[in-house]
C-alpha cells in the first residue's frame, strides 16, 4: 500500500519496510551524520563540552591535559600546532576515548566520519559525500555526491531477487545517465535516468560477458 497525500503537501511514500535489507529514507532529519563531542578532562578546549560538526574541526586547547572525545561514527583526533599523544589516533564508533595533549596553548584536529545508518534491518553504514541534506531530503550534483556502503551479498544483484524503489525529483541532465542505485560500477544491478530521459533498471546477467538486461519505463517529466 502506498499513500502520498496529505494536507499539508505530499511526501514520500508510506511502505512496510521491515523486510528491506537497504532501506535509505534520506528525506528525514535523523539521516543527518553526527558529529559527537569533545569534553574537558584535566586539559581544558574553548566551548567545552564542544559539539562536533561532520568532517575536520579545530579544537582550540587552552590548557594541555586529557579530553574525552565521542563520535556516534568513530574518526580521529590529530596534532595540530599541539601536540597529541599517539596522534592520529583513533576513535572507535559510538565508545568513548581519553586522548592527552601536551605543550603549552595551541590547537588540535578532531575528524568525525561522514557516516549515516540505514534504517533496516541490517543498519548499513553508508559513507556520505557531498550529498547535503536540506528540507526536502539530499541533494545529489549528478557527478561526484553518492552514498556508499561495503560490497556484500546484500547487495549482489547475482545472489539474491530484488525489488528496488527509489522516490527520485530530477531536475537536471537531460539528455545524460544519471545513475540513482547501483550495486557496482560496472552496473551489476543499477536504477538510473538515462540518457534518453526514460528510467531504466539494468541487471548484469551471472555468466561473464553474457550482457545486460535494460527495461525501460516511462518518460520523465
Amino acid at each position: 500500500m502506498v499513500s502520498v497525500a496529505h494536507r499539508a503537501g505530499l511526501f514520500p511514500p508510506k511502505l512496510d519496510m521491515s523486510g528491506c535489507v537497504l532501506y535509505t529514507p534520506l528525506w528525514r532529519p535523523d539521516m543527518v551524520a553526527r558529529g559527537g563531542r569533545i569534553i574537558d578532562g584535566t586539559g581544558i578546549c574553548t566551548g567545552s563540552p564542544l559539539h562536533l560538526a561532520v568532517g575536520a574541526n579545530t579544537v582550540a586547547v587552552t590548557q594541555a591535559g586529557t579530553f574525552t572525545v565521542y563520535m556516534p561514527e568513530g574518526g580521529t583526533v590529530a596534532t595540530g600546532t599541539m601536540t597529541v599523544t599517539g596522534s592520529p589516533v583513533t576513535v572507535s564508533a559510538g565508545i568513548a576515548a581519553t586522548i592527552t595533549t601536551t605543550g603549552a596553548t595551541g590547537d588540535i584536529t578532531v575528524t568525525s566520519s561522514n557516516i549515516i545508518r540505514s534504517r533496516d534491518k541490517l543498519n548499513h553504514a553508508m559513507t556520505v559525500t557531498g550529498a547535503t541534506w536540506g528540507s526536502q531530503g539530499r541533494t545529489f550534483n549528478g557527478t561526484s555526491h553518492q552514498l556508499l556502503t561495503t560490497d556484500n551479498l546484500i547487495t549482489d544483484a547475482n545472489v539474491l531477487n530484488w525489488t528496488c524503489i527509489a522516490w527520485v525529483k530530477v531536475t537536471g541532465g537531460a539528455g545524460t545517465r544519471r545513475t540513482i542505485f547501483s550495486t557496482k560500477t560496472t552496473f551489476d544491478l543499477a536504477m538510473e535516468a538515462n540518457a534518453s530521459n526514460q528510467w531504466q533498471a539494468n541487471v548484469q546477467t551471472a555468466l561473464p560477458g553474457s550482457g545486460n538486461l535494460n527495461q525501460n519505463a516511462g518518460l520523465l517529466l
